[in-house]
């Protein structure tokens, strides 16, 4: 663990950031790190792409954008050297779309055909995992029937909750 001797002296900005990948799990492994922490300062970071390098790494603050992070440094006292995998370059912006895309869907930018295949597979796997039973759709029914019955004197909610039961009854049930 390093000190504060080494905090990186270089100012951060949006335009300079990477999305790393934690080698040695944490609570979140994939998130995004500015140019300025890479210890080693003469690394092309473009042609380091999908390979290893060592970043320092400020423990217990959470990454922002580059002006609120600056601030938050000001008391950061203790630093780690972590092993990471450069998963792309580029702005902040885009790195933190490309950590929210390999969160849902495990790839840093997939196309539509892609997101919709990774859905249905979603979709299929957690169907197994379902177990409602037709007395518990049947009780959820009731219950949410009474609170719009309660709330609304208009038939028009009933009935289209009545319709939307017969629709997705046949999807929980299993």
């Amino acid at each position: 663990m390093s000190r504060e001797g080494e905090i990186p002296a270089t100012p951060l900005s949006d335009r300079e950031c990477l999305l790393v990948q934690f080698v040695h799990e944490r609570k979140k492994p994939v998130q995004v790190a500015f140019q300025a922490w890479v210890k080693d300062r003469s690394l092309d970071l473009k042609k380091a792409v999908e390979s290893e390098i060592v970043i320092r790494w400020p423990c217990e603050v959470d990454v922002v954008c580059a002006k609120l992070m600056e601030r938050k440094l000001r008391n950061c006292v203790n630093w780690q050297d972590l092993v990471v995998k450069v998963r792309a370059v580029g702005e902040w912006t885009d790195m933190c779309r490309q950590a929210s895309s390999i969160k849902k869907f495990g790839v840093p930018n997939p196309t539509k055909k892609e997101r919709r295949q990774l859905c249905a597979k979603m979709i299929s796997s957690s169907e197994g995992e379902m177990s409602t039973t037709e007395e518990e759709v049947e009780d959820i029914a009731i219950f949410c029937l009474c609170i719009i019955v309660k709330s609304s004197s208009d038939c028009f909610f009933m009935l289209f909750f009545l319709v939307i039961i017969e629709i997705c009854s046949p999807l929980f049930i299993h």
